[in-house]
């Protein structure tokens, strides 16, 4: 069988415990994961 490659542009060691959704959002804007149409201000 074969295996699925997972790849990963976001490192899980640069994201804050205490603040991880916001520095996903901003490290997968970095990336270019998201978009700024993707984000919105609440």
């Amino acid at each position: 069988m074969n295996e699925i490659e997972v790849i990963s542009k976001i490192k899980r060691e640069n994201l804050d415990e205490r603040n991880y959704f916001k520095t996903l959002i901003e490290a997968a804007y970095e990336e270019q994961v998201l978009t700024e149409n993707d984000i919105v201000d609440v």
